[in-house]
């Protein structure tokens, strides 16, 4: 990982204007890892901007600088010199699709399957978050406080609480560095609870949507396109 480390490194040294882009109804995972991500290039001297679709959950209120994410693409953005896509599985959950050949991109992702594009460090990490405060130590950016909330909320979500399989010995001990920077680990386990219930709506609103019957056998089923996903 440490050659596409160098190669992604490349590609912001030689950018001014960065748009970071994840997918849409973004997790603690997709906006941690943005907003972590935004903080640490700015200490490069990037000018960055976070775009997502179509809103952002008032339980992430909580994170720093959460307010600074766009939600509108305005034409100026897409004069950036990089575009970063964080977390978002397959490309057409950007909503970036029309824009795809214009400017370089960087895929940092932790989901193996998918439509990736660009200069793709793709890995099976517990979260992109996880990803991020390996890639940010390999800049040599300090991890604040600030940027240790956003990336502990992407991984405590991400593990399902430190409880999924996905929560390796080399996480947990991530997890101990964040906290040590500040993260506070209670109100990110409390807040964050609110999003089991939204996303199950979520789910079950895209379920009846693509619900379809079989007049033959009288089968009522639903099929939901993989870009369609929102979890």
């Amino acid at each position: 990982m440490i050659e596409r480390f160098s190669q992604a490194k490349n590609l912001i040294d030689a950018a001014g204007r960065i748009l970071l882009v994840t997918h849409k109804y973004p997790d603690g995972d997709a906006l941690g890892s943005s907003l972590a991500m935004k903080m640490g290039l700015e200490e490069l001297g990037k000018q960055t901007t976070v775009y997502c679709l179509p809103e952002i959950s008032p339980v992430y209120k909580f994170l720093p600088r959460v307010q600074e994410i766009k939600i509108n693409l305005l034409p100026e953005y897409l004069d950036a010199d990089l575009i970063i896509g964080l977390d978002y599985g397959s490309f057409e959950r950007t909503g970036l699709s029309e824009f795809r050949e214009t400017v370089n991109f960087l895929t940092i992702d932790h989901h193996l399957l998918g439509n990736h594009v660009g200069l793709q460090i793709i890995e099976e990490y517990s979260s992109v978050a996880e990803m991020i405060y390996h890639f940010l130590n390999f800049l040599e950016i300090n991890v604040s406080r600030e940027i240790a909330t956003c990336l502990l909320t992407g991984i405590y979500e991400d593990t399902g609480g430190f409880r999924h399989p996905n929560t390796k010995a080399e996480t947990l001990e991530i997890v101990s560095r964040l906290l040590n920077k500040g993260a506070p680990l209670q109100k990110i386990a409390k807040l964050t609870k609110k999003t089991d219930i939204e996303n199950g709506l979520r789910v079950w609103d895209q379920i009846f949507s693509f619900l379809q019957t079989d007049a033959e056998s009288g089968l009522i089923f639903s099929l939901i396109p993989y870009e369609a996903v929102i979890t």
